[in-house]
Parts: structure tokens; sequence; C-alpha cells
């Protein structure tokens, strides 16, 4: 009777649990699902076929090699004396990051040459034989490739690594190096938009066959882009379908519930029974990889998760691991080095018979242990990219997520004339240099096209600033009547249109939370004349003249191969132009979390006070 009686308790505290958990992930599954607010039924046909995903378990990671960095509250800035005495490293303060997932290790040279073998592949005619530079969009290909040359020195002997260290594959698990910002940004879309095409054809039942045709080279007008798949309705993943391979029968989607009859007998059945594509709503999309921030990388080295005590830090860190020191404490390693970095002058391995940090350069991923988040080689080893834009003073910025150099962009569903069409607009669309000019492209007038790149590709999606408004581009083509009388954004003013609004001021703006697309100069600027200048500014930076900075300076972090202990500590910073590229400097993703951000299962919310009240 009592296992009896314990069983039935089991049961009752499971399904409460359970019903907890699901509390957060939505409504509860079931044929009879049903909104709360209206009792219209999910997923039902007869109620208008809205569609709710009711077995969605929460979001986890797209791919192995990735760790959960659960979000918190921490000290930003400077854990010790800023010896360089430049004003680079921050005053602390206290922010908050929220979770997310960042790769584990930094990206290696055979993660990058799996995507330069694609862009090789599908933009230079390559396959299997060397990429043909007779090809249109060979350019495509050849600026993605790191700078090998960043190894030569003047007054040393590196022609070892220029030649082999990205291909060779004794190299395989060291970080990729000479790659810019802007190149590893690209490699973030193009890491999005493989996986989200992996999940994709799971869902949906396909044979994933990467390369429709049998030699394997994939078409330039139509390999899968999430953006293209989400966006143009015109694009249905029909060009990786193998009709002899397909798992199911009919087109690639999921029933449309909200489909409605057409005529008559067969025809009214078809047009009811047709296939929709996946949506966001699906869940099968995975956000877009990216670079992390600057307060998420600092946040996500020094890792006080393990520190911490309910709620607050027991031992604060200089580095990645407790100790105050670059070596060891433990009896059994007592006194090795903890990171891979100079050691002193001269001094990059320690003695033959005896290395201490494993290699004179960089040394394999994962060569050291990681930090409480599962981390490695958050200090050493390379330099790491981040996503923001550097300036000496970031105390104004936001106390959760801080970040500087927004620059939100929108799709164009215009045609070349300005006219509203169904498809966004595409780069390759673009058949004049004033339309060029005025949607940011640059010009090529002796092959009279767009100038491509690795992250301007033919089929892309035009992409404008959100405050674009025809009406400053006249000469471009532009017209204030019709249909050409439009805005990205029209909550946006535009100064123009009334010179005495000051639009960052105005309490009966539309817009409240921002009025121009790139915010990365925002109360201070790029060069004599430009950016805005206000009261409080942070500054002025005449680049080139006063100083080295401007809107396209990013942060890196972590200390490499060749610094000093100094830069190992997670609240220096440093700076570099998004074009440049080094020996020293790599990068790691990071991935967006979805939903419950703690690591712990979700308590049964209180239903009343636990203290009695008189």
């Amino acid at each position: 009777m009592k296992n009896y009686n314990l069983i039935i308790s089991l049961i009752i505290v499971s399904i409460i649990s359970f019903s907890c958990s699901s509390s957060q992930q939505g409504p509860s599954a079931g044929k009879k699902a049903a909104s709360t607010k209206t009792g219209w039924k999910y997923n039902d046909r007869d109620f208008g076929g809205f569609e709710v995903n009711l077995k969605y378990k929460g979001f986890q990671p797209p791919v192995p090699g990735m760790a959960f960095v659960e979000g918190g509250t921490f000290m930003m800035g400077q854990t010790e004396e800023n010896i360089m005495q430049d004003g680079s490293s921050t005053r602390p303060r206290a922010v908050t990051v929220t979770s997310f997932w960042m790769d584990r290790t930094e990206v290696t040279n055979v993660d990058y040459r799996e995507y330069t073998d694609w862009m090789k592949l599908v933009f230079a005619g390559g396959g299997n034989d060397t990429p043909s530079r007779e090809e249109d969009l060979y350019v495509l290909y050849d600026r993605s490739l790191p700078d090998t040359t960043v190894w030569r020195s003047r007054y040393g002997y590196n022609e070892p690594m220029v030649e082999n260290y990205f291909r060779h594959p004794a190299y395989n698990n060291y970080p990729v190096v000479g790659v810019s910002w802007e190149q590893a940004m690209a490699y973030c879309e193009w890491r999005t938009d493989r996986v989200n095409e992996k999940r994709l054809c799971d869902e949906i039942g396909l044979d994933f066959e990467k390369y429709r045709e049998g030699g394997g080279i994939d078409d330039p007008e139509e390999y899968f882009s999430t953006k293209r798949y989400l966006k143009d309705p015109s694009y249905n993943m029909e060009n990786f379908i193998d009709k002899k391979k397909a798992k199911k029968k009919g087109k690639p989607g999921k029933k449309d519930l909200a489909a409605r009859e057409e005529g008559k007998g067969k025809k009214a059945k078809k047009s009811r029974d047709r296939n929709r594509k996946v949506r966001i709503e699906d869940g099968v999309f995975v956000p877009n990889f990216r670079l992390p921030t600057e307060a998420e990388w600092e946040y996500a080295a020094l890792a006080l998760i393990g520190n911490s005590h309910e709620d607050y830090v027991k031992e604060n860190k200089i580095y990645p691991w407790n100790r105050h020191s670059v070596r060891d404490n433990i009896k059994s390693t007592q006194g090795q080095i903890l990171a891979n970095f100079k050691i002193s002058q001269g001094d990059y391995m320690g003695y033959g018979g005896y290395h201490n940090d494993v290699g004179s350069l960089t040394t394999p991923v994962s060569s050291f242990m990681p930090n409480d988040f599962g981390l490695y080689d958050m200090a050493g080893n390379v330099a790491e990219w981040t996503l923001d834009v550097y300036r000496r003073e970031t105390g104004k910025l936001d106390d959760v997520n801080p970040h500087r150099g927004n620059d939100w962009k929108a799709l164009v569903y215009r045609d070349i004339d300005g006219n509203p069409q169904a498809e966004p607009l595409r780069v390759s669309d673009i058949d004049n240099e004033d339309m060029a000019i005025a949607y940011g492209y640059e010009w090529d007038k002796n092959l009279e096209q767009v100038v491509f790149d690795f992250d301007t590709k033919p089929y892309d999606l035009v992409k404008i600033d959100v405050d674009f408004d025809p009406l400053k581009f006249k000469s471009q083509g532009f017209t204030a009547e019709g249909e050409n009388k439009w805005k990205t954004d029209p909550k946006i003013k535009n100064p123009d249109e009334n010179k005495d609004l000051d639009t960052y001021k105005n309490p009966n703006s539309p817009r409240r939370n921002y009025q121009v697309a790139n915010n990365a100069g925002d109360r201070d600027g790029q060069g004599t004349g430009g950016g805005l200048y206000k009261e409080d500014s942070f500054g002025e930076y005449s680049y080139g003249k006063s100083s080295l900075v401007n809107n396209y300076t990013r942060v890196y972090k972590g200390g490499g191969w060749k610094d000093d202990a100094y830069w190992l500590s997670p609240g220096a910073r440093r700076f570099m132009n998004q074009d440049l590229s080094t020996e020293f400097i790599g990068f790691r993703c990071v991935l967006d979390h979805m939903g419950w951000e703690s690591s712990k299962a979700p308590k049964k919310p209180r239903t009343k006070s636990r203290v009695k009240r008189k």
C-alpha cells in the first residue's frame, strides 16, 4: 500500500513539474489545444487554420561544439591597472548580459576552409579542380580567403607559415588567422545559411543534397539563403529536390491549414491540400550566428559562474582562471603556464625539453584547460574580434547588453523604378550607377554593374538603411511623385522636411527609440564635420589627424601568442580597422539563446504568500 501511494505521489509531482515546464514554452499540447483568450482552437482548419508549434521543447544548439553561457550581471571593465596609460581600458561598471551560446573554441583552419571551399565551388567553378580565375564571380572566392602574408616579417623567417599554415593538415586544428572583421562576419552569415539549410531539409523530409547536379556544382543563382527563403515568395527549395529520392511527395513544406478551396471537384481538393513554406514560428530556423559583443565576450571570458554563491561573487578574477598568476598552483601541475602567450622578452614557449606553453606561435585549440563556462583559449593563443565599434568611453552605453555599432537595415520590396512588388529587390537588379549609389553600393563603370565582394553577391537581397528616404536622392532618379514617394520607415522624420525639427529631442516624434539607422558614431563623430555633435558629446574623432579611431574601428580582446600577460585580462581592449587582419587575431561565433534563460528548470510559481500578513 505504501508503495502504491508513493507511485501515485511521484506521478502527481511529475505532472505538476511538466505543466510548470510547459508553461514556459506556451500553450499546452493536444488535439483540443485552444487559445485562452478567444477559445478558438489551434491548428484547426475550421477555426481559421492558425498554427502554433505545440511540440516545441525549448531552444537547443543546432551544432555540437557550442557552450551555453548563462546570462547575468558582472562588473565590466579593467580588472587590473592599465599599465599602458592609453585610456583604452574602461572604468568598471555593472552591466547585465542575456544568455547566449558560444563556440567552445576559436574557428579553426579546417572550419574556415569548409567555407572557402564552398565559395570556390559555387562562385569559382572549383569542384575538386583548381578554381577558374576566368569565372565572372571568382572575386567572391578570392576575397573570402585569409591573408596568409600576415605571417611575414621584415626581420624574421616565417615563410613556412605563409605557405602552409592555412592548408596543411598538420594545422587543421589551429585557429585561423589573417581574417578581417568583415570576413569573420561573412563567415557567420554563411554558417547561418548552411545550418538552416540542413535543418530545413531534415524538417521537410528531403534527402539532403548539398549540390543538385552529379558533379557537385551548385547554381550561383539558386544557392540557399535563409533570408531569401523567408522573404522571397518565389523561392521554395525546389532546386534542392531529387524527385527520385524525396522522402515525401508533393512540394516541399508543411501542410497549409489556412488554405481554402478554389474551384470545384478535384481542383478544389488539390487547392485545399497545398503546402506552405516553413516559417520562423515553426521553430526550425536558428537565429543568425554572429560575433560576440564586447560585453558578451568579456562576461564569457571571466566566467564568474564558478565563483558565485547565490546572489554574490565570492572572488573576482583577473584572468579567465581563478589564480592571480599566469601559472598553475595545483600540486600536480604547479608552475605550469595556463595560456599561450609571450612569457618574457624572447621567450615564447620555454626551454627545449620542457615547452611550458606548448608552442612558439599558435597552438591547437583546446590545448589548455577551459574556463568555468567550458570555453577554451579565452586568454592567449589568438586574440579575437568582437562586434563592437571602438570608443574609449563606454559608460554611457546601455547597462543591459551594451553595444556600439548598431546599423539597422531593411529589405526593399520595390522594383528598380520604385514601384511596389511582392518579392524583394536583388543586387543584380540594380542596373545603373545612380541607383547603386543611392542604395549604398559601389559601381563598376567598366562592367556596368555593382562591385561584387564576399559580402555583396549578385543574388543577395538589397538592404538599405531604415532611415532611407528617396527625397534625399532626387538626383539618383527618385522623384517625389506617385509610387516613388516612400520611406523605409515612415515614423522616422526627415530633417529636410522640417529643418527646425530636432528629431532627437522632439517629444512628439513618432519614432522615439532611434532616429537614424547607423548609430556607430552617435554623439561623437567620424572625422572633422562628420557625425552628430551634441552638448553631451563623447568627443570628436578626426581620423588620420588626431586619432586612429573611426566608425569602422572594431574592438578585439583576449591577447594572442605574441602578447604580454597584461593583454590576457578580459578587461583589456584594443582596436583595429575592420578591413585589416593580423597573424594573432582570430574569432569565434555566438548564437542568441531563445526563451527561458536559466540553466535550471523553471520552478513552480508561488500561488500564495508564505508569510501571513496581519
